[in-house]
């Protein structure tokens, strides 16, 4: 299900988050991260989050999903927590109804967090048991139960859970003639990783909600599977055990049941060990005769291939000249064709510069002498350019203008017209491939460097362009 994530504070994403805790708050991170097996900032976030409540940040965490809890922005709160409840599994309907607890520690179905710092960590387990109980002390795995489930898959050995509590005879009485007896930790140690629970902490008293324990003390053996199905119990997310065995309350966690379910459990753990080792070693064995089978078959084909490989040099030896001749003639076509390629891009390229130079030119024009001309008056000339084909220039000029800007003009005033109406370049007009006449009397303009005035064409003229 999605949940939206709405006025959530906003925490700082810096390593100085942690300096800036009390000791109250780091150690409700770290009960956070024992649970969820998160970094310490999706720790922050959650908590920071929920105001702090732990109860509610772990279950928002798993409500989340693998993206977690966001950092959310200023001046916003968060969003109500949602329960276990809410979140889709295979035993919630079976545990929704379990009954509560004997000895007064089980009273809902989920305890509160904030009772949980009261208990005995996982990884201070085996000082505990010590200090309480004395040596011989069995060997409990140092470790959250997800790291205690990781080293079990590791060492393909099974998980042994210890469920316990405080200020109760039985549990006393259990862990004193069960779990120390030199036969049952003789049992643990051949082929089961033990870990310790307290179930005033989070974690233990989750687990033991999930494997239906009703009164410590308990003993669940569980093999830790990677992967779910219906006969799995999750905790935390993403990680599963299969329940073997499971012995619960004063009446059925005494030494012989303990024994006998850790022998019966333990050796049919070795024998499916050995028929896994003889299976593989059958597989192994198979392996090696079909390597000697393709070895001797591989043989054979190189064999084969070094005949057909003479055959076959006879035969190209016999078609060398002819491929050679071959592979000139079409090297030569190839050159050829490059040729004309190359001749035909060089033709192109210098097209282009060419067009690019007009383009320059008008630009240059344009720029330094604008596009139309100064409206007509005193001291401004009109001419008119009548070119072969009938058409018809028109522009004004300021009085003391030269005729070599007019020439200039002629030359790029398609290409200033064409740039306006946001046309290409197509046809070139060479600056000198034309001259310029008076209409009457005919007279050619050759002087470029004399001014409209002196030619007397203000205040206006009809020239007449003629190509040479």
């Amino acid at each position: 299900s999605s949940f939206v994530w709405q006025l959530v504070p906003q925490l700082s994403q810096s390593a100085a988050v942690m300096e800036s805790l009390s000791e109250e708050q780091r150690q409700q991170v770290v009960l956070f991260q024992e649970v969820t097996a998160a970094d310490e900032q999706a720790a922050v976030n959650a908590l920071t989050a929920c105001g702090w409540d732990v109860d509610a940040a772990v279950q928002l965490h798993f409500a989340a999903g693998e993206g977690g809890v966001p950092a959310a922005g200023d001046g916003e709160a968060a969003a109500p927590a949602m329960t276990p409840f809410d979140r889709p599994g295979p035993t919630v309907e079976e545990l929704a109804t379990a009954p509560p607890m004997a000895g007064g520690f089980y009273t809902s179905l989920l305890l509160p967090l904030s009772q949980a710092v009261a208990g005995v960590a996982s990884e201070d387990f085996t000082a505990f048991f010590q200090r309480s109980y004395g040596d011989p002390v069995p060997v409990f795995h140092p470790g959250s139960f997800s790291e205690t489930c990781r080293a079990a898959r590791e060492q393909k050995r099974l998980l042994a859970i210890w469920i316990h509590c405080s200020g109760s005879a039985d549990v006393d009485n259990a862990a004193k003639s069960v779990i120390k007896a030199d036969d049952i930790r003789q049992a643990l140690g051949e082929h089961f990783l033990l870990w310790g629970g307290h179930v005033d902490r989070f974690e233990p008293h989750q687990l033991a909600r999930l494997f239906q324990v009703q009164t410590p003390p308990a003993l669940i053996i569980a093999d830790a599977v990677n992967t779910w199905d219906t006969h799995t119990v999750e905790w935390p997310m993403n990680n599963h055990v299969a329940v073997q065995g499971r012995l619960a309350g004063a009446q059925e966690v005494v030494h012989d049941r303990v024994l006998r379910m850790l022998n019966t459990i333990g050796s049919e753990h070795t024998q499916q060990h050995v028929r896994r080792h003889a299976q593989s070693a059958a597989r192994t064995a198979q392996i090696t005769a079909d390597r000697a089978m393709r070895e001797a078959q591989d043989e054979e084909f190189q064999q084969a291939l070094e005949a057909d490989r003479i055959a076959q040099e006879a035969a190209e030896a016999a078609t060398e000249a002819e491929a050679r001749e071959e592979e000139e003639r079409i090297r030569k076509q190839a050159e050829e064709e490059e040729r004309k390629r190359a001749e035909a891009a060089d033709a192109a390229a210098a097209q282009n510069a060419a067009f690019q130079a007009r383009a320059a030119a008008a630009k240059a024009f344009v720029d330094q002498h604008g596009a139309s001309g100064p409206a007509k008056g005193a001291g401004v000339a009109s001419l008119v350019v009548r070119r072969p084909d009938g058409s018809r220039l028109e522009r004004s000029f300021p009085e003391d203008t030269t005729m070599e800007v007019v020439y200039l003009w002629v030359s790029v005033a398609d290409d200033v017209a064409a740039a306006e109406r946001g046309e290409d370049i197509t046809t070139a007009v060479e600056h000198n491939s034309f001259q310029l006449l008076t209409s009457f009397p005919s007279k050619v303009l050759e002087d470029k460097s004399a001014t409209l005035k002196e030619l007397e064409l203000v205040p206006s003229a009809a020239l007449i362009w003629r190509a040479q």
